[in-house]
């Protein structure tokens, strides 16, 4: 008895003695305040401070967009160097932890290197309608978490304005009326890192601007019955200015005095309108001398009036010594809605223009960059058996509709609001797909009216009943 009465009794003074004196853990603390400085051309040092007594660092490494290369380095002091390329695109990110006794405290937060040519550059600022600013840049950074949008307005700069993720290079701002005429900068970043801020871009209400040097540009427009103002030509002169495309379609070029004095009127631009269309509405071309080469012009189907009212006007020409063939439509105007067995229904017209025109690029320039666009007087959602383009549509691995997301897409952003509907179309040709859906490559409709002062109304009576459709394409 006595034996298990002594057990007991060590047993409570052990376990009064744990209470008294428990088993304690120390929390490590992350390495804090890192720091990354270039010493020379192609070697970086990493700095960091820790205060928890002597530890062993472990430094993790990511190279672009690869995983993380864990245990890259360690050291027993609180700094490191590394050997990398300094001066390019790649984005080289680091974290760190501390080691002691066989414990590991939480990475310290994740510094990376950008080169300075990791950058990005705002590439174009378009006010697409009331209060919506699209915003699109050029992402020269590889292995970047995405980019810092800084946004101001007045005087006052709010750096963290938006958070965009990786590969992404456009941004819809829904907060901006014309009022406010805001200015952007944007940068990449990774953790507590980044690039400098780009060069900042500010809307005003006179600055349109699309295009740019290293993307190509083609417009469809229709300028109804051109010039049907005084103020016409002047008012496309500024707008053509801001744009900055390369080319434009153009549709209903009725008086050739004012076609010409718009020309003469736009410096390094050149024009072809034809003249063989019923009571003049005529196709028309307006080129950049800077950018297009070896323009050859020229009408096909002259003699099928029926499918064709207007012509089609091809342009042959190399952009950056890349060839492309543009095909300018303007189709029999109004109908039913139905196709019908009778070869002078609208609709059955519009049908054998297509068809015709498919033949004519399957013929003529087969494996080319070819573009077919311009006022197609029908919609291009119709139901497959009433649709005259259901030919370029079921042919999807040679033709893509480029602008069926605006015709799919909401009423405001459509070419022919009053209606409302979608009528200018731009088709292209497997040639330039993959250029289409480079990030960078871009279609919409531009609501040219907002930059007008009294909006919609002065637009419709001093230009035209159309807007234009506009396609950019990243080579």
């Amino acid at each position: 008895m006595n034996k298990y009465i002594n057990l007991i009794v060590i047993l409570i003074i052990f376990i009064n003695n744990c209470e008294k004196n428990p088993v304690t853990t120390i929390t490590l603390k992350k390495p804090s305040n890192v720091q990354l400085e270039k010493i020379i051309e192609n070697q970086i040092r990493l700095k960091w401070d820790y205060n928890q007594g002597d530890a062993l660092f472990i430094i993790d490494k990511k190279i672009g967009e690869s995983g993380w290369k864990k245990n890259y380095a360690s050291v027993e002091t609180t700094s490191y160097i590394d050997f990398i390329q300094t001066s390019s695109d790649t984005v080289f990110s680091y974290r760190i932890s501390a080691l002691i006794n066989n414990q590991m405290s939480d990475y310290s937060e994740t510094l990376a290197w950008f080169s300075e040519i990791s950058t990005p550059n705002i590439i174009s600022l378009i006010q697409t309608d009331e209060n919506t600013i699209k915003l699109g840049w050029q992402d020269n950074s590889y292995g970047e978490a995405g980019f810092q949008i800084s946004k101001k307005i007045g005087n006052s700069w709010n750096e963290n304005y938006a958070f965009i993720d990786t590969n992404l290079t456009k941004f819809y701002d829904n907060n901006s009326p014309l009022i406010n005429n805001p200015e952007y900068k944007i940068k990449a970043v990774k953790g507590n890192s980044g690039t400098n801020f780009s060069q900042s871009i500010k809307r005003n209400l006179s600055s349109i601007c699309f295009g740019t040097d290293s993307t190509f540009e083609i417009a469809s427009w229709n300028v109804q019955h051109f010039a049907k103002h005084s103020s016409t030509v002047d008012n496309m002169i500024k707008i053509i200015r801001s744009l900055s495309v390369d080319i434009i379609a153009l549709q209903e070029i009725e008086d050739e005095t004012e076609f010409g004095r718009l020309i003469d009127s736009l410096d390094n631009y050149s024009g072809y309108r034809a003249n063989s269309a019923y009571v003049g509405i005529n196709l028309a071309f307006l080129y950049n001398n800077l950018s297009i080469a070896n323009p050859n012009i020229y009408e096909i189907y002259q003699d099928e009036s029926r499918p064709f009212p207007r012509a089609p006007l091809v342009m042959e020409f190399t952009w950056n010594s890349i060839p492309v063939i543009v095909l300018n439509n303007h189709l029999k105007c109004c109908g039913n809605g139905v196709i019908e067995n009778d070869v002078w229904d609208e609709e059955h017209r519009r049908q054998e223009a297509s068809t015709l025109l498919e033949e004519y690029v399957e013929n003529n320039f087969n494996n080319k960059n070819v573009i077919i666009l311009g006022d197609f007087n029908d919609e291009i959602t119709d139901i497959s058996t009433q649709n005259v383009f259901q030919n370029f549509i079921d042919n999807s691995n040679k033709y893509k509709v480029a602008s069926m997301d605006i015709a799919t897409g909401p009423s405001t952003d459509w070419s022919y609001p009053t209606y409302p509907s979608h009528l200018d179309h731009i088709f292209i040709t497997d040639e330039l797909f993959d250029e289409f859906n480079n990030p960078i490559s871009d279609i919409m409709t531009l609501k040219v009216e907002k930059y007008m002062e009294k909006d919609w109304n002065d637009y419709a009576v001093k230009i035209s009943d159309h807007r234009p459709v506009i396609l950019k394409l990243k080579f």
